[in-house]
């Protein structure tokens, strides 16, 4: 027995002598100051792959945990720096000393480093674009060449690509909802903002799986880290009523734990539900699932103004996100959140479809009510190493929306819809890496359940909508030869149960395989795949095997140039909506009775993203196109009598196609404190479409510029334009040759002042042409007056100062064209204290 455990002690103590660890530190040669966020890579032997990857900390600081076995090299990068490597020696310490380089080699930092790259990575240094005096980050996320941020949704996009990843100091705290954070953090926070092309968020798949994603994370100043910074702002003034709006956050972004909490309040008309919005829906390579079926929707709005100009509101928003950090590779993120959201609008339609025999007009006003309670949790905790990755998401989600309609016009009446959905999701995702295999598995499991009430009149109609859905899947990928080689497969599943009057049942069931095949050659890489399946629904009866091949390239000419081009080829059956058998109200004017038989389609996508950057001169460019044809079997026919529209099937072949083409130019200039952009986007669609039992072509075109001008003269001045300017065009059948309408917006916005005093004011312009022979004419403007006195903000806004009532235009959609009008926002005042620590 004594031998034994001898035994036993001996063998542990062997492998623990089998392990040491490799330290070191990493500083600039020149200042010998700590270089934080360096990047380090160990290999193995005389081999290239990277065996273990970490970064440094704040004191410049790695370790790795290796086996002495084998011959260790590290191997160190950084932004500015000359990339060093050692070989490593037991029981020694090292220390790199970067040297900076001063030349222009892959767009190396020049000009004092207001904006440098190297390899994948662009950095932009944010005091030497900042002025000091914006509010919150996503102000200064504006004025960054290359960088664009759209104005209503707040989406981030990097010469044309909307970012993947949004992170803090490498950790999303947010889930994708980065709104969340742009909208809270303080400007002055940031040192650095950091864009990441080609980024590869599983570790293990870094050299081994290319990536064509775009990530940017944001680099706190050493003093702000680990502290609290927290913002209490109450506001108060009046209108055609008491108005109000609030807010108290609390923001930790520290590297080992961190943590958002908002409440906020508001009756100024501002959506809150934004920061809510999912920008970033898949950033580590889970499942995409298909959409969950819609049968009836609570009515949107859209019109070019702002919602805070056109809505009345009584919204409140709560949040909390925290995210805990065990190490370098293992972390969890929980999320809540609640919105009540209570909306008012007063607007109106006047509607024109053009059909063969008979040209229809409708005209609708009303009073638009909507109360929507919403509430999200979720739970993710992710294992992210070098040789392998965990990751599993948990969410819940429910919404409780009621609207009513007061309607005047075409009909008189009060539409009541009430729409509630809960739903209940987890995916997750595993995978293992050796050498030359990549396996893994995935999955996807979500259950919704979607009751809607409609009423209206003599009507009262409940539709109840279950589904269970599930997608398993496993796969492995292996290199040989220089080449690529994969294989996908799994079995997808679909319980679907709709109670009207009767109970529809519609279960179905997948498999499906894909090979994959890449062949990669230094800055070029050909993908090759094919997706194989069989489908099986019960009700109705329908089978389907389908193979829809896809086709990918990516070439670098340079490093300023880079391509990026993609074919595929899908087959596709429409989701329940399209084959449910029993007929349903919609809306108060429209019925929906379609076949039972299940449409087919076939889809040709062809798209490609050509980029060009000049980083050391501020310069981006960006084209892509794309390309769609669609073959179907089926046409929806829309048939209009005593004020209603009832919608059939009609068995007849047919195809749509569209194209679109949209340019995107960015420029600074470092002298002049100027940003300059120019999106240029033109949309082309054509089809078919039935209607009052007859079919005709349809042609439209759209064109959109966007202009943007960001300029700081002087340290007290800071002034932006921004126009939009959309020309529409349709053509339907052969007679009716819609007229070019022009919609154009222009804004002008003005900041004057110093850390004490400021004053901002904000023009608007806006040219809708209604018809060939009307048009309107809306100007706007907006005015605040601040005190700054150490952490407090003292401001008065006046909001409409011209007290514009009504805002009108036009715009055309395949057979229709609607001129929408809608009652705006009265001149309102409004007093505010805000407290930020």
């Amino acid at each position: 027995m004594k031998s034994l455990i001898f035994f036993f002690f001996l063998l542990f103590t062997c492998q623990m002598q089998a392990q040491f660890f490799i330290k070191g530190k990493v500083i600039d040669s020149e200042t010998h100051q700590p270089l934080e966020r360096a990047t380090v890579t160990l290999t193995r032997d005389s081999s290239s792959t990277i065996y273990k990857y970490d970064l440094t900390d704040p004191k410049g600081c790695f370790s790795f945990s290796v086996s002495e076995n084998n011959t260790w090299t590290v191997h160190v990068t950084y932004l500015g720096y000359q990339k060093e490597s050692q070989p490593v020696q037991k029981g020694k310490g090292m220390t790199f000393q970067l040297k900076p380089e001063a030349i222009s080699l892959k767009e190396v930092e020049i000009k004092g480093g207001r904006i440098y790259g190297r390899q994948d990575t662009v950095k932009y240094d944010l005091s030497r674009f900042t002025s000091g005096k914006e509010q919150n980050i996503k102000e200064a996320l504006k004025r960054l060449p290359g960088i664009d941020v759209n104005e209503q949704s707040g989406e981030i996009r990097y010469n044309g690509k909307a970012i993947s990843q949004f992170t803090v100091e490498g950790m999303d705290v947010s889930g994708g909802r980065y709104n969340q954070v742009t909208e809270n953090l303080k400007a002055d926070a940031v040192k650095d903002a950091e864009v990441i092309e080609h980024f590869q968020p599983i570790r293990s798949l870094r050299n081994k799986m290319p990536s064509d994603k775009v990530a940017l994370n944001l680099t706190l100043k050493p003093e702000i880290r680990s502290r609290w910074l927290l913002t209490l702002q109450a506001a108060g003034g009046y209108g055609d009523q008491m108005l109000y709006n609030g807010k108290l956050n609390a923001l930790q972004l520290a590297r080992e734990r961190q943590g958002i909490y908002l409440y906020k309040a508001d009756q100024t008309g501002k959506d809150l539900s934004t920061e809510l919005q999912q920008l970033i829906s898949d950033n580590q390579n889970f499942l995409t699932p298909t959409d969950v079926p819609t049968f009836i929707n609570q009515p949107t709005f859209s019109f070019p103004l702002e919602k805070q100009r056109l809505m009345d509101n009584i919204t409140h928003l709560a949040s909390v996100n925290r995210l805990y950090r065990k190490n370098e590779e293992q972390q969890s993120r929980f999320t809540f959140h609640y919105l009540y959201d209570e909306q008012h609008r007063n607007q109106g339609t006047q509607e024109i479809y053009y059909y063969p025999s008979d040209t229809i007009h409708v005209a609708q006003a009303q009073d638009y009510s909507l109360y929507t309670h919403q509430a999200q949790a979720s739970y993710n905790y992710e294992r992210n190493g070098t040789r392998s990755f965990f990751r599993n998401l948990l969410e819940a989600h429910g919404t409780w929306g009621h609207s009513q309609e007061n309607l005047h016009g075409n009909r008189e009446l009060t539409q009541n819809l009430q729409t509630n959905n809960l739903q209940l999701t987890n995916q997750l995702n595993l995978l293992t890496t050796r050498k030359q295999t990549t396996s893994g598995f995935r999955s996807f499991f979500r259950y919704t359940y979607h009751p809607t009430t409609l009423q209206f009149a003599q009507v009262n109609q409940s539709l109840g909508l279950q589904q269970a859905y599930m997608d398993n899947q496993g796969y492995c990928q292996w290199k040989k030869n220089g080449m690529t080689f994969g294989i996908t497969g799994g079995i997808q599943g679909e319980w679907l149960l709709l109670h009207q009057t009767t109970n529809f049942s519609s279960p179905q069931f997948k498999l499906y395989a894909t090979p994959m095949w890449m062949w990669e050659r230094n800055t070029f890489r050909l993908t090759v795949s094919a997706n194989a399946a069989y489908l099986r629904k019960t009700n109705p009866q329908y089978t389907d095997l389908r193979i829809s091949p896809t086709a990918s390239l990516y070439w670098q000419f340079s490093p300023r140039w880079e391509l990026i081009t993609r074919a595929q080829l899908q087959q596709k059956n429409e989701e329940a909506t399209a084959y449910y058998p029993y007929s349903y109200w919609q809306n108060y004017r429209t019925v929906a009775s379609f076949s039972s038989h299940v449409p087919e389609f076939q889809n040709q996508l062809y798209s490609f993203y050509l980029t060009y950057k000049r980083t050391v001169h501020e310069f981006f460019w960006s084209l892509s196109g794309s390309y769609w044809n669609q073959k179907n079997q089926q046409l929806t026919h829309s048939e209009y009598r005593d004020s209603i529209f009832f919608l059939t099937t009609w068995e007849v072949p047919n195809h749509n196609r569209s194209y679109s083409l949209t340019s995107l130019l960015s420029k600074g200039f470092y002298n002049w404190n100027l940003k300059t952009s120019l999106e240029t986007q033109l949309i082309h669609s054509e089809g078919k479409q039935a209607g009052q039992g007859s079919i005709q072509n349809y042609c439209y075109t759209q064109l959109v510029l966007t202009p943007k001008i960001n300029w700081t003269p002087l340290s007290w001045l800071n002034t932006s334009y921004l126009a939009s300017l959309t020309c529409n065009r349709s053509l339907i059948g052969r007679n009716n040759n819609l007229p070019a309408l022009w919609n154009i917006r222009q804004q002008i916005y003005l900041e004057i002042g110093n850390s004490t005093y400021q004053i901002r004011l904000t023009g608007e312009h806006y040219y809708n042409q209604l018809d060939e022979n009307h048009h309107q004419h809306v100007w706007l403007a907006d005015a605040e007056t601040s005190y700054i006195k150490n952490k407090w903000r003292f401001s008065m806004s006046l909001c409409n100062l011209f007290n514009q009532k009504e805002y009108r235009y036009t715009t055309y959609s395949a057979i229709q064209q609607y001129t929408s009008w809608i009652k705006m926002r009265p001149r309102e005042i409004l007093v505010s204290i805000q407290y930020q620590l």
